[in-house]
This record gives structure tokens, sequence and C-alpha cells, in this order.
């Protein structure tokens, strides 16, 4: 550390929590240089209440309008910061080895561990597959793998979601008359199961979501197509039910929601954010009568939805989207334009501490506009296969993104010069 200045003197005069405050008024780079000057000063430099203070003025954050309070506001203030350099987001075309999947649309990418499993899919309405497939992400090898016992069904728009080293998945359609209730396929024993389960069962349903917290499988929405008149009738879907896989027999309840309930809707995207689910955009109707990019956020604990408002413009894509979070931000790549029926390569991100939507720049090509294409995260990298574009899609893409955003261990705080 440097000798210390006359104004690092006379902060060291001043109580903690005064110098907390102080600090909090410098901009990054100069509590990065208090913080060199001496031990104490370099305790305090680290202080959550000061990155706290740096964070609110430099973007103006409202902390009525975010739906995420950062833990550690010096991580925030570093991962977006990070979000915009150059260079933090790049795209790779994968060159995968082994048994490639053939094309495919509307299957499920479930990630244990380094590995991701794809399920099912389809390549055109009447061909839809009953395989499994892993791909590696370390070795990039891919092979096709036959369950030791069970067989899955040729399905596709179903979910799928990882509770520990199982694969929950639902619902889904053969394309011509029969939906999917639950089954799971245990990596470790690679056996696909159809579980014992009691409780309020939902109605099987197609493009609806998925999302995990802990051992609660929570779905939400969707459709189905009603054939019991003279002409077939699609009937969407805004009901919400909760899977507890860590009971025997697992056990479904149906969620009494409450609050701004999300409308009924299918194509949409359901996530984790921490304790809380967020739900993405959407659509409705047979014609696509409506189409949303709204954001909706779940409370487990009070089963209650709230709408937050959102700052600016809304990411202009609404349905079949590629959505991930990464700690408090929502990114989404791809999905049909909210304002006509064509599809996007585009990357946006939401930050939830100040609810406003970026649209985000990328190096090296970018894979073309598609949707129905499944996404994972592992490590830093997002690794998607498959998707719609005219026609099915069989290519493996990867987006790697700056280590901080993903929150490695070996990530550093590293600001540009006047951050």
């Amino acid at each position: 550390m440097g000798p210390i200045t006359e104004f690092q003197f006379q902060l060291l005069e001043l109580p903690p929590l005064v110098l907390v405050v102080v600090l909090g008024s410098l901009s990054a780079s100069d509590v990065l240089r208090a913080g060199s000057a001496c031990k104490r000063l370099h305790a305090l430099c680290q202080h959550n209440g000061v990155w706290k203070r740096v964070s609110k003025r430099r973007w103006k954050l409202r902390p009525s309008l975010g739906i995420s309070r950062p833990a550690r506001w010096r991580q925030y203030y570093a991962q977006r910061i990070a979000l915009f350099r150059e260079g933090a987001f790049k795209w790779f075309a994968n060159k995968p080895t082994g048994e490639v999947p053939s094309k495919r649309y509307q299957h499920t990418g479930s990630a244990v561990g380094s590995v991701i499993y794809y399920i099912g899919g389809q390549e055109l309405p009447e061909k839809r597959f009953n395989d499994i497939y892993t791909f590696n992400t370390e070795t990039m090898e891919v092979a096709k793998i036959t369950p030791a016992c069970g067989t899955p069904p040729r399905f596709a728009r179903h979910s799928a979601v990882t509770i520990g080293n199982t694969i929950y998945l639902f619902g889904g359609f053969d394309g011509v008359s029969q939906h999917f209730h639950l089954a799971a396929y245990e990596t470790s024993s690679n056996a696909w199961i159809v579980p014992d389960v009691v409780g309020n069962i939902p109605p099987s349903r197609t493009n609806h979501a998925a999302a995990a917290i802990g051992t609660d499988m929570y779905i939400f929405g969707g459709m189905y197509k009603d054939s019991t008149g003279t002409n077939d009738k699609l009937v969407f879907l805004n009901d919400m039910y909760c899977l507890d896989s860590g009971v025997k027999p697992l056990r479904w309840t149906r969620i009494n929601q409450r609050g701004d309930v999300p409308a009924a809707r299918c194509g949409h995207r359901l996530l984790a954010l921490g304790s809380r689910l967020v739900l993405f955009g959407g659509g409705c109707g047979e014609q696509w009568d409506m189409k949303y990019s709204d954001v909706h956020v779940f409370n487990p604990a009070t089963n209650t939805w709230i709408r937050p408002k959102i700052q600016g413009q809304s990411a202009p894509v609404c349905t079949f989207t590629v959505a991930f979070v990464l700690g408090v931000f929502l990114f989404v790549f791809g999905g049909q334009s909210l304002h006509d029926n064509n599809l996007t390569n585009d990357l946006y991100v939401l930050d939830t501490v100040s609810m406003e939507w970026s649209k985000l720049t990328a190096q090296n090509t970018y894979p073309s506009p598609r949707d129905m294409a499944s996404g994972n995260v592992v490590d830093n990298n997002m690794h998607m296969f498959g998707g719609y574009c005219g026609s099915a899609i069989d290519n493996f893409f990867a987006l790697q993104m700056d280590p901080i955003l993903e929150g490695c261990s070996r990530s550093q705080l590293t600001l540009p010069p006047h951050a």
C-alpha cells in the first residue's frame, strides 16, 4: 500500500459509520484508491454499505422499484459494469464430437453438473422424438443414451427441471392426440420412470413453463387441445401447480394465486431468481391475438404475484425465447418479435435491481434468428442447441460470458478508468 495522503489521514479520524457514508459518496475508482492506503481503509472500502451508496448514486437506483436486493453490492457494481464491457460476451459455434442429435426444436435441455441432457423435441409437427442425448460441456462429446429401464414417449413442447441428479418432466404432446403427465429421468441410475403422485394433479398441457426452487417444481400456464367437441379447440391456461419432490409419494398442490396473476398464455419463460420466480413473455389466442413482453414475479411464501414497473422500454420479444438467470440479471436471446411475426437473434438483459432492460452486444458471428431452442448455463457459458427458423435447426452455440457475471471464484473486481 502507498503512503497515506492528507485526505486519507483525515478520513481515518472519522468514526466507522461516518466513514462508510463518506466513502460511499466517492466514485468507484476513488473508493478503490482509498482502499489501497492502509489496512483499515481497505477493510472499510469492502463494506456493503459503501458499494450500495456508490451503486445507487451512479445508476439512480430507486429501492421501491427493484425486485432484487443484492447481498453483495460490490459484486453487483462489478457485474453491472462488466455487462457493457467490450468482449464481455462472445459467441462461438461449438463443434461437438460423437452422435449429434438430429434437427429439432421444442426439446428440453437440463444441466446436471457439466453435462446437459437433451430430451425429446420435434423436427416436424408429425415427427417427434423419444430419445435422450448427453452433451459434455468440458469435452464437447455428445452421446445418445438408452435408459436402463423405461422409455420416453415421442413428445415435444414439454417442460423439464433439474432437482439434484433427477430431471422432472411434465406435459408435452405427441403431435396427434396424446398429452403427457409427470415423468422423471434419474441420471445417476439411467432410469426413465413415472413416479407415484398424489394431491391436485394438474391437467396435462404443452407450451407451458416450469422452474424449480429447492425440491419444489412449479409449472404455470400453457395450453391443451380440447377434442371433445366437433372441432378441436385450443384452451389457454393461467393456473399454477407445485410438485413437492422431497416427499414420497410426490405431491402436487394447486396454488391459490393472489395479486397480479399473469393472463393465460403459452410460450413464456419461468425462472428461479433466488427464492422467487420470474415469468417473462408469452402469447395467447389461436391466431396469436395477444403477445406479451411483461414481467411478473411470484413469491412462494405468500403465493402472490406482482407486476413490477419497468423503467424505459421492455425487451421487444415475446415467445419461445432462450432465457436464463445469472445473479440478479435475467437474460433473453432470440424468440419471436413483439411487433411482427419475425424471429430475432438479439440479446437482452433485465437488471432486476433497477428494473431496466438493455440490449447487449456480443463479439463474433451471432447465431441465426430462432425460437424454441434450448439454453443451459454451465460455469460462464450458455450452451444453446437447436431451435426453429422456418425449419428445425441442429447447430450448437456457446455464449461465453465474462466470468464475473457467473460469480466464479477466479473473478476479480476490475474497473475501467473513470468507473
